[in-house]
This record gives C-alpha cells, structure tokens and sequence, in this order.
C-alpha cells in the first residue's frame, strides 16, 4: 500500500500549485509581518479570549500553588511514572526523524529527505526536522544533541535501570551522525538545512503543509533542502562552537561501546572548537543577515543567537571531559568570565548555556564562584522573594510566553543535576527537587491537562505539527493546492491524525488558560529541542526519588499507527525485547547500538587524513548498510504515461 501511495503522490505532485505568498501562520495578526523570535517584545501570542464553537479555551481544575512557605511539596508516592515520560519523550525523536530510517517503529514515518546532500555530496538526510517543518537550522540542532548526550552523561545508570540507555544512545547518535556528515572540511561546516522563506513575504518551507516524506514529490527541485555553509567568509562561530560541544560529549557516552565511534566524534569536535575560536562571529552578524533574500535572514529571526562565548565554553569543558586536557579546561573558564558569555548566564537552551555551565565547571573545579552564579541562575524561577519568573496560579514558572514548558524543564534540568553534585539530601536540594516535581507533574497532567502529547488521559490533540496531522499514509488532502492544504490545517479543526507521543507544546499563557489550535502556534507548537531536556529532569528526578518507585515502560500500549490499512508490515523485534513490544520476562536490556543491521553511515572522511590515522584503523570498517527489510517509498524514474496509467488503475 505504501508503494501504491507513492504513486498516487507523484502524480498529485504534477499539478501542485505554486509557493503561496504571505501565509498567516507566523505572522502578527496586524501587522502581517512575520512574527520572528528576533523581533519579541513579550506581547506577541495572541490573547485566548476568541474560543469558538468545536475550540473552547482549556480551564485546568487543579488546586492553586501555594504561594508563602511552605511551597509545593513532593507527592510521596510519585505522581507518574516519570519513566513512561522518558519513554514518550524519546519516542518525539524517532517522530523527528529526517532521513532512511532502518526500523520503521511508526507506521506513519517513513523514509524522507532522500535528496539532502551537501555540495560535496556528503549525506545531510539524518537528525530531526525542526517542528512542524522539515528545517534544520543549526543551533537549536546542534544544542538539542547536546542535551540528549548530556542526559545520558548524567544519568546513565537511571536510563539502564528502565531500559532506556539503549534508545538514548541511540538517538544522540542519530544527531552526532548529521553533524560529523555536515563537517566539510576544517573550515566548512554546515549550518543551516532548507529555506524556510525569502525575505518577510515569501514562505518555502514554511508553506509545506504535508508530510515530509513528500516533500520532495511536490516542491520544485531547487527548495529540496539546499545547504548553507559556516565558512570565514560567512562565520556562524555558535553552530560550530555547540556542534563541537555535542560531538564531545557524544565521545565520552560512547567511549563504553565502540571507542572508535567516539574517537571519530572527538576528532570533529577538535576540530569545529578550533573554527570556532578562530572565527568566533555569529550567524546573526551583518555579514550574513543585511540581505533579505538570504538565508541567514530567516535563521537569525527565528533562532537568533544572543551569545558565541557560552557555546565555545561548553564545548571546551566538554572537551577537557573528553581529553583530560588543561587547555581546554582554562579556555572555557576564560570564555565563562566574558562580558558575552555572562549574558547566557540566566538561561538554559539553544541560545544561552548558562545553566550547563554553571554546573559543569563547578563539578570539576569546586570553586564556589559557579555556585553563586548558579544560584543566582536557579533563584529566578525557585518560590521566594527572589523570584523573578513569576508562577500561574497553578504553579507553572513562567520565563517567557514562547517555549515557556521547555525553558522550565532545561533550567530544573540543571537544578537536579546541581543536587546531584552537591547531595540529594541538602536542603537546597531539597528545595531544588520539590519546586521541579511540582513543575514535571503540572507539565504531566497533574492540574487536569498534560502538555506532554500522549501522557495522561488529557492532552493537545491539535499539536502545530504537520507530519502527525497529514501523515503520509493518510491524508485526504493531498491531491489539493498547497494553499487549500494550509487553510484546512490552520483554519479548521480536525484533531492530528496520529499521535505525536512525547511532543512538548509551547504551554498555557499566564494564567492557566490553552487552546488547543494548530493556528495558535505560541502555544501548541512542538519543537525538536523542547522534548530533551525533560528527559534529563525526568532521570534525575528518579534518581532522587528512588528508582524503585518507577516502572520501565514499553510500545506495549502505544498507538503506533500499525491498525490503519495503508500500513506497512510491523517490525518483528526479537523475543527478548521488552522496550517496542508486551513482553515482560527475560528482558534484554543490553545496548545493542552497534548490531551490524542498525547503524546509518556517515561521513568518515571529513576529517583530515591526519585525523583518521590518529584513530589507528581504517574509518570506513566502521560504516554498514541500513535494515533492508524496512519498506521505503522508492521513485524510480518513470515517464509521465507510466505515471498517469498507473494511477487510474490503483
């Protein structure tokens, strides 16, 4: 069915439409302007106060926050299984996934971005689609694999006690793969993936309302995904900074498993630190965004860089992490203490590490300058005089109106990794572990509503994502015009077709309130990096409750998509796994990452042959074909008669 499908999709693709004009999606309602994060003032999401019939506004019913002391208290016994959360959360990254995927674990996520190469032809079809779009800028990429190594560099053993280390290497290699293919040379590196627009009027990517395993079935060949470049000429110092910090700390995760792998991660991220250091300057600089036909443009709206020295940082304590070298231990420390870096120190994301750092440096150091900037760092969000994040009725912190739930879970990230350092049982931590229980459980549902897609009995069903919305297995609008396919999914209000597990969404606004509205993206938007750093909270949450007190969780009860008719045939997992399927005795828990059939291929080649010799072995034996029983959509060059007779006989 999946094949036949293709079909049908490739003669629907003749006669898409053009590339609509100034779509309203991003746009601010007066201005028609594109409502960029560049250009917030804090007044930008839109007032919930329009619910219509089929859209009401979401009242959660919980009991208010206490607001004097004592603050929340955490529920003894938990009030989830904060596992399953885990679970969900990893899930979202396979949902992400760009590229051939060798075990097709959705029915409705297939192979895509099949053209995506660099101009060398290195292979850039892996790592995850942005959002609701098939993007892939730089940065928050580039930080969302820092995450999801960080989590495992943390919380290892928590992950191997719920069956979870497997996936969670898994998935941070899905990422450093994308990064080592997209290290050209030592001064090339790939930044950006995809044009998402031209200019403040005309939407590419952002015009794409169906499946990304279609794009390129109906947008014209030169939007499939053309690559820009960090080069000296055109500098992204950020990108190449954070994406040497996620290689170095996928070289110390995966230095148990396969040492030639890490040493491979080590070697790029030598080397990108270097670019970075000598060319230091952001995406976001004159050079690269005066233009408004350029695509630097775009990426500095949407994902504009505030900082370069918290990221060259990071990846310089990552990297003594790695090499026990002084050097890089005493770069990061130089970079911390600059005027740039100390405006990351409040922040934990794609854009400002502070949080990271302020941890990290004094795990190794010990000096007591990082525990004051970390509990400065903490106290905007902790209940207190203090407080400059104030909390909703309910008890949700709240940094900013875009991204609120993710801003939260990163910066309790670090508040339970800074426990850990210092002692579950000091009483900062304890304070630290109560006020992050208490914003997990509201993200869970604890109030009466989860913004975790698929956790609990109430959560978004009009997620703003496109792929579980128009799934490419079904969607009775694809033989429409490109702008009828965007009416309906902003406009009207047909819940997403397929569960989207594990999704973050934006959040609620000051007060409690949601609408659950694919147009309301400022809300209901899910986004690559905004699932990773709950998965950190999560383990060390159960670390510090116990882990006892939690339950691995499988597929077992997930709605994967395998009931619908257009569905291939389901994987057949092996008898022992516990993770994909209902078994539940003589479990396998062992990673097995590095099994000959479930391993993409990546460029071994990018680094200088110097580098590879230092691996003392040949690179390439390294490499290995993908499944070949997974079912892929294949276009095969086929004349337009061939097409047309097949699709009136289908």
């Amino acid at each position: 069915m999946v094949k036949l499908l293709a079909l049908k999709l490739a003669i629907a693709g003749l006669f898409a439409t053009s590339l609509v004009s100034a779509l309203p999606e991003r746009r601010h309602p007066l201005a028609n302007k594109l409502n960029k994060r560049s250009s917030l003032t804090g007044n930008e999401a839109p007032p919930l106060d329009k619910p219509v019939a089929g859209d009401p506004i979401i009242t959660q019913t919980g009991a208010p926050a206490p607001t004097a002391s004592p603050y929340y208290q955490a529920p003894h016994p938990p009030y989830a299984n904060y596992y399953e959360g885990i679970h969900k959360a990893y899930l979202w990254y396979e949902i992400q996934r760009s590229g051939p995927i060798p075990t097709q674990r959705l029915a409705w996520r297939s192979d895509s971005c099949i053209a995506c190469h660099a101009d060398n032809g290195a292979d850039l079809s892996g790592a995850w689609y942005e959002a609701a779009n098939t993007m892939k800028w730089g940065l928050p990429l580039a930080w969302t694999v820092t995450q999801l190594a960080y989590n495992v560099l943390w919380y290892k053993d928590t992950l191997a006690a719920g069956n979870e280390l497997n996936q969670a290497l898994t998935t941070v290699k899905w990422g450093t793969d994308y990064l080592i293919n997209a290290h050209i040379n030592d001064t090339t590196y790939v930044g950006q993936l995809g044009i998402s627009g031209i200019g403040d009027n005309d939407d590419i990517d952002f015009a794409y309302y169906l499946a990304p395993e279609t794009y390129e079935l109906r947008m014209p060949q030169q939007y499939w995904h053309p690559a820009l470049y960090c080069t000296p000429q055109t500098p992204c110092g950020d990108i190449v900074a954070e994406s040497a910090a996620a290689l170095a700390a996928g070289s110390i995760i995966f230095r148990d498993y396969n040492s030639t792998y890490a040493d491979l991660c080590l070697q790029h991220a030598e080397s990108m630190y270097t670019f970075a250091k000598q060319y230091p300057q952001s995406y976001n600089t004159p050079n690269n965004t005066a233009n408004t036909n350029g695509s630097w443009y775009a990426a500095a709206g949407w994902y504009p860089s505030s900082t370069v020295a918290d990221d060259i940082s990071l990846a310089g304590a990552l990297l003594y992490l790695s090499t026990n070298q002084s050097s890089y231990l005493n770069d990061s420390i130089t970079y911390y203490q600059t005027n740039d870096c100390q405006n990351a120190w409040g922040e934990e994301s794609w854009d400002s590490q502070g949080g990271h750092l302020h941890v990290l440096l004094y795990n190794i150091t010990k000096d007591a300058q990082y525990m004051t900037n970390f509990k400065a760092f903490a106290a905007q969000y902790l209940p207190g005089t203090t407080q400059t994040f104030k909390q909703t009725p309910l008890g949700l912190a709240f940094p900013e109106f875009w991204g609120t739930i993710a801003l939260d879970m990163n910066a309790c990230m670090s508040m339970v990794t800074m426990a850990k350092v210092i002692g579950y049982t000091d009483p900062y931590s304890v304070e630290m572990f109560n006020f992050c229980v208490q914003q997990v459980n509201y993200v869970m549902g604890e109030k009466g509503y989860s913004f975790m897609v698929g956790m609990g009995s109430q959560y978004p069903l009009r997620v703003n994502h496109i792929s579980s919305y128009n799934p490419y297995d079904e969607s009775p609008m694809y033989n429409q015009t490109l702008t009828n396919i965007e009416n309906d999914f902003l406009n009207g209000l047909t819940d997403n077709r397929r569960i989207a597990y594990g999704a973050i969404v934006s959040g609620p606004d000051k007060s409690d309130h949601y609408q659950d509205d694919h147009q309301l993206y400022q809300y209901s938007e899910a986004t690559q990096d905004s699932s990773a750093g709950i998965i950190g909270l999560l383990a060390g949450l159960i670390d510090m409750y116990g882990s006892s007190n939690f339950k691995s969780f499988s597929d077992c009860t997930l709605d994967l998509g395998w009931s619908h008719p257009n569905a291939s045939a389901k994987p057949n997992w092996p008898a022992d796994d516990c993770y994909h399927t209902c078994n539940t005795g003589s479990c396998n828990y062992a990673v097995t990452l590095w099994a000959p059939d479930s391993k993409q291929i990546v460029n071994q080649t990018a680094v200088a042959s110097a580098s590879a010799s230092a691996l003392g072995s040949n690179p390439s034996n390294n490499a290995s074909t993908s499944d070949s029983s997974h079912q892929t959509i294949v276009l095969l060059p086929i004349t337009l008669v061939t097409l047309l007779v097949s699709y009136l006989f289908l």
